[in-house]
């Protein structure tokens, strides 16, 4: 478990997937929670579960600092490997920017 804030305005870790479970507790302020192709608020005191494969990130959209405790839940015992595994949207022909 650690806890990770986010400064007011700027974002957190580029998407990404996981090969574990992942949990974010908000403990102070707001997060925003990019979650596949939908975004969620995370205001204090909320809980966010985010299982294997999923793509996930957080930005802070507010004007406060956020913070949030996470658990990586089966963690890998191999630290060779990455733990995130970075993955890039990209827009289909003729989809709006």
């Amino acid at each position: 478990m650690r806890i990770d804030s986010t400064l007011p305005g700027s974002g957190g870790p580029s998407p990404h997937v996981h090969k574990f479970t992942q949990v974010y507790f908000e403990t102070e302020g707001e997060t925003t929670l990019t979650y596949g192709l939908l975004t969620y608020r995370l205001p204090k005191y909320s809980i966010a579960i985010i299982p294997p494969g999923v793509v996930h990130t957080n930005s802070n959209k507010t004007n406060a600092v956020e913070r949030h405790a996470v658990l990586l839940l089966n963690e890998p015992a191999d630290r060779a490997e990455p733990f995130d595994v970075e993955v890039e949207f990209k827009r289909t022909a003729g989809e709006p920017k």
